[in-house]
C-alpha cells in the first residue's frame, strides 16, 4: 500500500462513516483485508498473514461517534467484537467468554497465567525506513474490579533480523507504556486501586504498577451518563491512545505477531484497537503544532505559525532529504517561501521549519498545504506526507445594544455582544464604560455616544459599533379629564386621562380600583365621581376629578283589577306605564305585547306585564284571572231498566249551584240533586244534566237509558264445548232478574253444577274434567222485578 499517512488520513481502502452515535464494528472484513486495506500504512509491505481465533474475534471499527480514541482501525478481542458496542449499560462485555480453550504461551508467559480465548493477527513485513511504529488502545472489563487479581494483557510481539528477545522465535514485546518497558495490561494500567492488598501485588504480578496517567475510566456499567449515552463503549476501562515503536532495519523481513486473551478464565473480555494506517516505516517522521494564530491543523493568514518537524530515529550519519509542497495555497504568495532540501548532520535528528501564512486580504476559505519529505535510504526512495490549512483570519462578530433613552432617576445599560477572532479580545470603550468589559449602566448627564473596538492577538480585523444614550429635556406635566352625562343607569362611558408634557411613558392610578390604564370604563347605576393621579418616568404627578352624572328616574308599571271568567270567554287586561326614559316596550308573560292584552285562559292564571324603557330597566306587575268551569256528571242505579221500575239518578257534578234534569219523556223535568223517575213506557230515553255555578258558567252532559216492557229470561236447549269458541258453555240471559238460582243433574241424579249468578256459564266440566256428551237435566228458580217468582225443570244437550 502506497499511500502515505499524515496528520489527516488520506485515502484508506476502507471509507469510515459516522453512522449512529456509538461505536460500530464488522467481523465480514478478511484477515488479509484488516491487514493491507486497514492496518499498513506508509513504508510496509506484508505476506503471510494469518489469523487464529473465531471469526468474530477479529474485524474493523469505526471510533469517530464514539470516546474510544481512535477513528477507525482493526479490532482483536477475547470475545465477540460487538460486544465493544455501547453505552456501557452492562456489568461485563462478553461475560463467559466465548472461544475457551484457544490459547497463547506468548501472552502466558506475558502474564504469569494461563490464557483462553486468544485472537491471534500475525504477518511477515518488509520496512523500507529503520523504524516502526504504530497507534493503539487497549480495553477491558476487568476493569477495576479485578485490578491486581486477573491481568487480562495482550502483545505486540516482534521477531526478525537484529532482534533478541524472550518469546517465540526470539520476539519482544513492543505493546509498552510509552517511555518504559513496562507491557500494557489490567495490572499495569488501571485508576491505582487494586481489588486485593495493593502491598502484594507485586508479588501476585511482578509487573504490577498502576499507571494511572495513561487510564481513561469509562463507568461500572450502571451509572450515567455511561450506561446511557451511546458514545460510551461497553467497556468499564481503556488506555489513552498509545504508540508502539521499534528500530528496525529497511529491507529485511520481519514478523509481527498482535494477540490478546482472557487470563485466568473466559469472562470479562478485553478488546485492543489498532489505528488504521499506523502501521507504518518512515526514514523521516513529519509532525506538526500550531504555535500561534490558528487551531488544530489550521493557522491564519497575518496571524502565527505552524512549526514542522522532521525528525529521524538514527542519527549517526548525514542524510539529506528532498521537501516538496503543493495543494491549493500557493508557496511564496500564500506562505512564505520554504527550502527544497534539508539535511540532518551526524549526531542531528531533529530539524525544525516554520511556515507563516500571508495577509493578502482577500476572502479565499481554507487551502490546503501538503508537505511531502523525500528520503534516498538503501531501501529507495520513501516519502512522508503532512498536511495543514491556510485560513482567513477569524471574523471578530461584534453587537452592541440599539440606541435609548435615559429614564428619569435611573440608569441604561450599554452592552456589546462580542464572539469570534482568535484569541483573548481586547475591548475598549470610548469613554464611561471599563474597557476590558462587555457593558456597564451608564447615567450620562446628557445625550452621550458609546463607541467599542474589539481587537484580538492577530489584529487584522478591529471592528468598531456605537450606540447612542439620549437624554431628554420634559415640558411641564398636565393631565385633564371630562364630566360626562348619561339618560341612563350603568351606561358604559370611558373616562380619558389626557396627558401632555413630562417624560413617557406615563403610570395611571384611578380611584376606586378602577385601574391604570389610561382610559378606564364606569357604569354607574347613580350619580358619582371619581379621580385620577398620573405619574411620569421622572415621577411627576397631577391630578384631576371627574363626574359621571346619571338623568334617571326608575321606571313603573301598574295593571288592571283582577277579573273572573267562564272557561273559553275573553278577560280584557290594561298595563299603565310611568317614569323610566323614552318609549315603552311592554310584554306579557303570555306572549301579549302593548297596553291592553285579550286573554282567553283554559284555567285559572295570573298574566304578568314587564314594561321595558330605553335605558332597559324594566318593571313588573301582576293580574289575576279566575276561570269557572263547572263539569257535568251523573250516575244512576243500574243499566237494566223495565216500565214502572223507580230510577235513582245521583248527582257528581263540579261547581254546581242549580241543576236542571230533562227526562226525554213529555217534558219532565227536576231541579232537584238527586231526582228519582220512573219511565211509564218502554224505549230509549236520553236523560241531560245541565248544571250552572255562581257566576252562570253552564256545563251539561247526557247518558242514554234502554226501558224494556217486562223481564225476560232466556234459556238455551244445547252447546257444544269443542275449543272452536262458538257456544262453548252453558247459562242463562235475561233483564228484570232479581234473583236467581240454577242446578244441573246427570241421568243419576247427581248434581254437577250449581250457581246463583245469572252471569255464571257451565263449561261441561266436572272436578276439572270433561263430561260425556250426553242429555242433562236443568233446574232453575228466579224473581223478577216485577216480585213474580218463576221455577222450571228443562234438559240441556251437551255435544262436542
Amino acid at each position: 500500500m502506497t499511500c502515505p499517512r499524515s496528520i489527516i488520513l488520506c485515502g484508506l481502502a476502507v471509507v469510515w462513516s459516522t453512522g449512529s452515535a456509538q461505536i460500530s464494528v464488522n467481523s465480514s472484513i478478511t484477515a488479509q483485508q484488516l491487514v493491507e486495506d486497514v492496518l499498513l500504512g506508509v513504508g510496509v509491505t506484508a505476506s503471510n498473514i494469518t489469523f487464529t481465533g473465531a471469526a468474530n474475534q477479529r474485524g474493523t471499527f469505526n471510533g469517530i461517534a464514539s470516546n474510544i480514541g481512535l477513528t477507525g482501525g482493526v479490532t482483536l478481542a477475547s470475545g465477540d467484537i460487538a460486544n465493544a458496542i455501547g453505552p456501557n449499560d452492562g456489568c461485563c462485555s462478553g461475560l463467559g467468554g466465548g472461544f475457551f480453550g484457544q490459547g497463547d504461551q506468548d501472552l502466558e508467559d506475558l502474564s504469569g497465567q494461563n490464557i483462553n480465548d486468544a485472537a491471534v493477527l500475525e504477518f511477515d513485513f518488509v520496512p523500507t525506513g529503520d523504524s516502526l511504529e504504530f497507534e493503539f488502545v487497549f480495553a477491558s472489563d476487568e476493569y477495576p474490579n479485578f485490578v491486581c487479581s486477573m491481568n487480562d494483557v495482550f502483545g505486540f510481539f516482534l521477531s526478525g533480523p537484529g532482534i533478541n528477545g524472550p518469546f517465540t522465535n526470539n520476539a519482544v514485546n513492543v505493546a509498552l507504556i510509552p517511555g518504559t518497558n513496562v507491557p500494557v495490561g489490567v495490572n499495569t494500567v488501571n485508576n491505582g486501586e487494586a481489588a486485593g492488598d495493593p502491598a502484594n501485588c507485586a508479588a501476585i504480578d511482578p509487573l504490577w504498577y498502576t499507571h494511572t496517567g495513561w487510564y481513561m475510566a469509562n463507568g461500572d456499567g450502571f451509572t450515567p451518563p455511561f450506561s446511557t449515552v451511546p458514545t460510551y463503549v461497553q467497556f468499564n476501562g481503556f488506555t489513552k491512545v498509545m504508540k508502539a515503536k521499534a528500530v528496525v532495519s529497511c529491507g529485511a523481513t520481519y514478523h509481527i505477531k498482535l494477540a490478546i486473551g482472557d487470563a485466568g478464565d473466559t469472562a470479562y473480555d478485553s478488546s485492543v484497537f489498532l489505528a488504521a494506517g499506523s502501521f507504518q516505516s518512515n526514514a523521516v517522521d513529519l509532525a506538526s503544532e500550531i504555535d500561534f494564530g490558528g487551531e488544530d491543523s489550521t493557522i491564519y493568514e497575518g496571524c502565527g505559525q505552524v512549526t514542522l518537524v522532521m525528525s529521524r530515529a538514527e542519527d549517526a550519519v548525514a542524510q539529506s532529504f528532498q521537501f516538496l509542497t503543493q495543494g491549493q495555497a500557493t508557496e511564496g504568495a500564500d506562505y512564505n517561501m520554504i527550502p527544497n532540501i534539508f539535511t540532518f548532520l551526524p549526531g542531528e535528528d531533529t530539524i525544525v521549519v516554520s511556515i507563516t501564512a500571508t495577509l493578502d486580504n482577500q476572502i479565499e476559505g481554507p487551502e490546503l498545504v501538503e508537505v511531502i519529505a523525500i528520503t534516498n535510504g538503501d531501501c529507495g526512495l520513501d516519502s512522508t506526507f503532512l498536511q495543514f490549512y491556510i485560513n482567513d483570519a477569524p471574523l471578530i462578530l461584534l453587537g452592541i445594544t440599539p440606541n435609548d433613552t435615559l429614564p428619569c432617576n435611573d440608569s441604561v445599560f450599554v452592552s456589546a455582544s462580542v464572539s469570534g477572532g482568535y484569541g483573548p479580545l481586547v475591548i475598549d470603550w470610548s469613554a464611561g464604560i471599563l474597557d476590558g468589559t462587555n457593558g456597564d449602566w451608564v447615567i450620562p448627564a446628557q445625550t452621550t455616544v458609546y463607541t467599542i473596538t474589539v481587537t484580538d492577538d492577530c489584529g487584522v480585523h478591529s471592528p468598531t459599533a456605537s450606540t447612542t444614550v439620549f437624554v431628554p429635556q420634559p415640558d411641564p406635566l398636565l393631565m385633564a379629564v371630562n364630566d360626562e352625562e348619561v339618560n341612563c343607569p350603568e351606561t358604559e362611558v370611558i373616562l380619558t386621562a389626557a396627558v401632555n408634557g413630562g417624560t413617557p411613558p406615563y403610570n395611571y392610578l384611578w380611584s376606586d380600583g378602577l385601574g391604570s390604564a389610561p382610559s378606564v370604563a364606569v357604569a354607574p347605576p347613580l350619580t358619582d365621581g371619581w379621580s385620577v393621579t398620573v405619574t411620569d418616568d421622572c415621577g411627576l404627578t397631577a391630578t384631576d376629578d371627574v363626574t359621571v352624572t346619571v338623568l334617571y328616574d326608575t321606571v313603573e308599571v301598574f295593571t288592571s283589577l283582577d277579573t273572573s271568567i267562564c272557561r273559553f270567554d275573553t278577560a280584557m287586561l290594561s298595563a299603565f306605564p310611568s317614569l323610566g326614559f323614552g318609549a315603552y316596550d311592554l310584554q306579557w308573560s303570555d306572549g301579549g305585547s302593548g297596553e291592553l292584552n285579550a286573554v282567553q285562559p283554559s284555567y285559572s292564571m295570573d298574566y304578568t306585564v314587564t314594561a321595558t324603557d330605553e335605558c332597559d330597566i324594566q318593571a313588573s306587575d301582576e293580574v289575576h284571572v279566575d276561570v269557572h268551569f263547572p263539569s257535568a256528571d251523573f250516575s244512576h242505579s243500574t243499566n237494566d231498566y223495565v216500565t214502572d221500575f223507580p230510577i235513582q239518578f245521583t248527582d257528581h257534578s263540579q261547581g254546581a249551584w242549580e241543576w236542571l234534569w230533562e227526562f226525554d219523556y213529555e217534558g219532565e223535568e227536576s231541579n232537584e240533586q238527586y231526582p228519582v223517575f220512573s219511565y211509564p213506557e218502554p224505549g230509549i230515553y236520553t236523560v241531560v244534566l245541565t248544571i250552572t255555578d255562581d257566576i252562570g258558567c253552564i256545563d251539561s252532559t247526557f247518558k242514554v237509558l234502554f226501558i224494556d216492557p217486562a223481564a225476560h229470561f232466556y234459556l238455551p236447549t244445547s252447546f257444544t264445548p269443542n275449543g272452536d269458541g262458538i257456544n262453548e258453555t252453558f247459562g242463562a240471559s235475561g233483564v228484570g232478574v232479581l234473583d236467581f238460582e240454577m242446578r244441573i243433574f246427570n241421568r243419576w241424579g247427581e248434581n254437577i253444577f250449581s250457581t246463583d249468578n245469572v252471569a255464571e256459564h257451565w263449561d261441561g266440566t266436572l272436578n276439572g274434567g270433561a263430561v260425556p256428551d250426553g242429555v242433562y237435566v236443568v233446574w232453575f228458580r228466579m224473581r223478577d222485578v216485577l216480585n213474580i217468582k218463576h221455577e222450571h225443570f228443562g234438559q240441556v244437550t251437551l255435544m262436542r
